[in-house]
């Protein structure tokens, strides 16, 4: 998994032609990958349940503010908003970065200490990079126009979670 993609930082032109999946990274480099990896995906199951079939009703609430969520697993990433919990750590030297969830903490470690921005826009003459493919599908809303965060309130649409949660304390603010 992160073994696969990381590796040393590169120009974009560079990144730009490897097949990540394929990449051939010396022995040692890839033994202390692996030990990451393990690290990480250890943290992950002792953290949460995993979730492999969610139901289509929401069972599962949440003590702090009543959310209802399909799985536990979900349940217990929701209720790390409330408790501050990060349980994912990253394990390079001198980086005392914590997450609250695994893929966050591997995204970091790719990009923050290889420079390595995995997911690339395909729009033509677009040549932005990202960490995260969640980074990458809100970007691609630029080019599509597909507003998919909708407020309840007004109807205004958002390309990012991060605008609308923005844009509901506008809302919030007017009441008072």
């Amino acid at each position: 998994m992160l073994a696969l993609i990381a590796m040393n930082k590169l120009s974009q032109n560079e990144a730009d032609e490897l097949d990540f999946e394929r990449l051939k990274i010396d022995d040692e480099f890839w033994h202390h990958l692996i030990a990451l990896d393990d690290d990480i995906l250890s943290q992950a199951s002792s953290s949460t349940s995993s979730c492999t079939r969610p139901t289509t009703k929401k069972q599962h609430q949440c003590s702090y503010c009543g959310k209802l969520c399909k799985c536990n697993s979900e349940l217990v990433h929701h209720m790390r908003t409330h408790t501050q919990e990060k349980p994912f750590m990253c394990t390079f030297e001198g980086c005392n970065k914590r997450f609250t969830q695994s893929s966050n903490c591997t995204a970091h470690i790719r990009s923050a200490h290889y420079g390595v921005k995995a997911y690339a826009c395909k729009f033509p003459g677009c040549t932005k990079r990202y960490s995260h493919s969640t980074s990458l599908k809100e970007h691609s809303y630029t080019h599509t126009g597909n507003r998919p965060y909708v407020c309840e309130l007004c109807g205004k649409g958002f390309g990012q979670k991060v605008n609308l949660i923005r844009h509901s304390k506008t809302h919030k603010s007017n009441e008072e």
